[in-house]
């Protein structure tokens, strides 16, 4: 059983970030240790303010959030990580070096969409970007849940 997960996006500023909090949100029981880094984090950051605000709206806070990067120090054997997309995973299994569990959170919940960018865009976006964030994470909680399942 994992005893860490990172989700990881390109900055940290939004996508990995909101998947932390909507997670932790939904996993209330587990004591495993949730966070969330970037892949090209070059100073840190606080959320994205699109990203911030449709959380609020669904009672979730990342205010104090900032970005962090993802170092082949963040992760063991009990490391699961979970990417945005697969290029977010080439890069973290060929350029950070992390090669252990190391999945798209798509690929991992077994649910092969596409998941949103919605950088740069309205208010509507980051919206749908938590929507199907919300969608995916609750078929990984379920998956991490069942100890039959074998990663």
């Amino acid at each position: 059983m994992f005893k860490k997960l990172i989700f990881v996006s390109t900055a940290n500023t939004c996508r990995s970030a909101m998947a932390a909090a909507i997670y932790k949100s939904v996993d209330v029981s587990s004591d495993m240790e949730v966070t969330s880094r970037g892949i090209v984090v070059l100073f840190e950051e606080p959320v994205n303010a699109k990203a911030e605000t449709v959380l609020n709206n669904h009672e979730l806070s990342i205010s104090e959030h900032k970005s962090s990067q993802l170092v082949p120090q963040d992760a063991d054997n009990d490391t699961l990580i979970l990417t945005m997309n697969e290029k977010q995973k080439n890069c973290v299994i060929n350029d950070i070096g992390i090669h252990e569990n190391v999945y798209t959170i798509t690929e991992f919940a077994d649910d092969y969409s596409s998941l949103s960018d919605p950088y740069g865009g309205d208010l509507a976006e980051y919206e749908k970007c938590y929507q199907e964030l919300v969608r995916v994470i609750k078929k990984v909680v379920y998956k991490l849940s069942d100890n039959t399942t074998n990663v």
